[in-house]
């Protein structure tokens, strides 16, 4: 329990730190309304187990919409970036480079209006959280953040290969990159891999 409690004590700190929401009277709350909960994953690090916990909307897909799909690199993209690491110039000397953006998802902004109900224990009577920013759980979130990195790639002068969603290339890097949610895979020589650090951070 101690570990959990930790786990969400962590998590709001991110949301604080990024603006997730704000709170409000809830007669003065905006949009669609929605419920909340935890999602907590025991994990083993190098000092022992913790809990990665992650406050989640409960924004059910009961109607069908069509500024929701959130595309995912094809499995020959993967594929690709394995064989041009292992046989393109310099050969020997390019690698392939992974990343988890833990809280990817408060970096996109909210562009609709949502408003949500605490979980038990955050909750106040009669006071909700007016969105700020996209929300695990909610259905324009996927795609909000791929708006997100599309725009951060494109100010760090990446290109997007159009005929394969969610993957970049850049030229002066010779890097090639792909983006499946919040999972970064790259490939490159290890200099060029550093400075994919930059639009990530």
């Amino acid at each position: 329990l101690e570990l959990v409690q930790l786990g969400r004590e962590a998590d709001m700190r991110q949301m604080g730190g990024f603006h997730v929401y704000e709170e409000r009277r809830q007669g003065d709350a905006k949009g669609k309304c929605i419920r909340t909960t935890w999602l907590d994953d025991l994990r083993w690090g190098p000092n022992g187990p913790f809990v990665r916990s992650r406050l989640v909307g409960q924004e059910f897909n009961t109607f069908v919409r069509d500024d929701v799909a959130a595309g995912t690199p094809y499995l020959f993209v993967h594929r690709l970036m394995l064989s041009l690491a292992a046989s393109k110039p310099p050969k020997g000397r390019r690698q392939v480079g992974l990343w988890d953006a833990s809280v990817a998802f408060f970096h996109a902004d909210q562009d609709e209006w949502i408003h949500a109900i605490p979980p038990r224990g955050l909750r106040r009577e009669g006071w909700v959280w007016q969105l700020w920013k996209a929300l695990y759980g909610t259905r324009r979130a996927g795609q909000l953040l791929q708006g997100y990195v599309r725009e951060m790639f494109h100010q760090a002068a990446w290109q997007s290969i159009e005929v394969c969603p969610c993957t970049y290339y850049a030229d002066e890097l010779v890097v090639t990159a792909a983006i499946h949610g919040d999972h970064f895979i790259a490939e490159g020589v290890s200099k060029s891999l550093d400075r994919l650090d930059q639009p990530l951070s």
